[in-house]
């Protein structure tokens, strides 16, 4: 039998401020608990998969590891808000689950070499939202509506396509066919 930890569970203490934010929205959040036990993923459970999809399964190293059911990252660099703007350092950090699909991103940087930026941006209950505040506190961005709720899902697709594609293993995913190099989900 396998248990999890909590999807907050760091594995050292937070160091900055954006990850304590974020560690306290995910906890404010009221997000589904880890399953107790998560099941291996067998040859069977992506055998009925599209070519190319299986093929990336295997790829991706899903098989005999168990059920992904969400992820956390975090990480430093860079962001440029388009191609002719200077590159700004950053701090990054996400949560995505599939139970009650949900994905939630903190951004810190500096804009202007001098205002500090705080970028949140989230998928919940099948709504997108994007805001960012200036000090943390006067906003520049706060957007809402039906094309944020499609992008955000589109991102949160495409997130757990590159870091956990199991985590769409589940009957709730249609995967389709394009041809041998490529599928729809």
């Amino acid at each position: 039998m396998q248990t999890t930890t909590s999807p907050l569970a760091a594995s050292s203490p937070p160091r900055s401020t954006t990850q304590q934010r974020f560690l306290r929205e995910i906890s404010s959040l009221g997000l589904s608990a880890a399953p107790m036990d998560a099941p291996l993923i067998r040859a069977a459970d992506v055998a009925n998969l599209p070519y190319a999809t299986r093929r990336y399964m295997y790829f991706m190293g899903v098989l005999d590891r168990p059920q992904t059911w969400s992820f956390r990252v975090g990480w430093t660099g860079r962001f440029r808000r388009g191609p002719d703007d200077a590159w700004m350092p950053c701090e990054a950090w996400q949560y995505n689950t599939r139970l009650g699909v949900a994905r939630i991103f903190h951004m810190s940087l500096t804009m202007a070499h001098l205002l500090p930026t705080a970028v949140r941006d989230t998928y919940l209950d099948g709504h997108g939202r994007m805001l960012a505040k200036v000090f943390d506190v006067f906003p520049v961005t706060d957007g809402e509506g039906e094309k944020l709720d499609i992008g955000e899902l589109v991102t949160y697709l495409n997130d757990a396509i590159f870091f956990a594609p199991a985590m769409l293993l589940a009957p709730t995913t249609v995967w389709t066919a394009i041809d041998d190099d490529s599928f729809g989900v």
